[in-house]
């Protein structure tokens, strides 16, 4: 009976190399120590981001040095998980990442606090008057675009610190997705087995050209997923609800409105693409029952 190999029976050039991110282990760790520290030196700006242009733009230069720095410490744990999700010592990593991410989301949301309580014109005299903060436009125009659905700067730090727990929904997802979750092999017309998992389904098998394996494969997935469908179903309820209250809290039309805007995604864009897409669907499923009745019509 066929099964997934492990990662050291794969050929090596088709594996990702984490030693372009940390040679090792021990590097991994003194950067993680040093993203801990950097964040805590943030603290000399705060209450300070109204004073000068060049203040500004200093503190914006190091939140954007300390994110590209939690980038790489994130992305080396969360690929080493991504290879054994079972593994102990890589969900322990990835658990750290997500505590240290919201250490600094807590630490930086002075940033923004501070930003959008700046007097009306104030923000723009800065950035008429320092050369560098040009370089932040994006990030200045997409942050006061936020600024009807802001918070008090306490509240907003709380939630910052919280966020590895509203993060939970999303990280029980991947731990039953990729740890938990298990395919029975299926067998094709021809008789061969194959070894089935979500990467597989999803990449070869979900559209393969011949129909027996698409069939073997849509069932051993279905029956995985039926394994797990009470705690999919309660975690993505527990999700659901999170975004409903963030959405009342921050004073959104809707929970819509809430995840639409980090896109930038029109609200009517959005309901004429699942309009178009609803429509779609109505056409072809009326197509596909008039087909069928004419089939039998024709076979009785």
């Amino acid at each position: 009976m066929p099964s997934l190999p492990s990662r050291s029976k794969v050929p090596v050039e088709t594996t990702w190399d984490l030693r372009d991110l940390f040679p090792d282990e021990a590097t991994w760790e003194a950067e993680f120590a040093g993203v801990d520290a950097a964040r805590q030196a943030l603290a000399a700006y705060e209450g300070r981001l109204g004073s000068d242009a060049a203040t500004l733009l200093a503190c914006l230069t190091d939140v954007e040095t300390l994110g590209a720095r939690l980038m790489r410490v994130s992305t080396f744990a969360y690929l080493r998980n991504a290879v054994d999700a079972t593994h102990p010592p890589h969900q322990a990593a990835v658990a750290r990442v997500a505590a240290l991410q919201a250490r600094v989301d807590a630490a930086t949301s002075f940033v923004d606090s501070e930003i959008l309580a700046l007097p009306d014109g104030v923000m723009q005299r800065m950035r008429a008057t320092e050369p560098g903060l040009p370089a932040f436009d994006v990030l200045l125009d997409d942050l006061l675009a936020l600024r009807p659905h802001r918070l008090s700067a306490e509240t907003e730090r709380t939630l910052a610190a919280l966020g590895e727990v509203l993060d939970a929904p999303y990280m029980v997802y991947g731990r039953c997705k990729f740890g938990d979750m298990r395919f029975e092999p299926f067998t094709d017309a021809a008789g061969t087995v194959h070894a089935n998992s979500f990467n597989a389904f999803e990449s070869r098998f979900e559209m393969h050209s011949d129909a027996s394996i698409r069939r073997g494969a849509w069932a051993s997935f279905t029956t995985g997923l039926r394994a797990h469908h009470h705690t999919s179903a309660a975690t993505f309820a527990t999700e659901v609800s999170k975004n409903v209250a963030l959405a009342r809290l921050r004073g959104y039309a809707s929970t819509e409105a809430l995840l639409l805007q980090p896109h930038k995604v029109p609200h009517t864009l959005y309901r004429d693409i699942l309009d178009v897409i609803q429509t779609e669907l109505r056409l072809a499923c009326s197509a596909t029952r008039a087909c069928a009745s004419a089939y039998w019509r024709s076979a009785g």
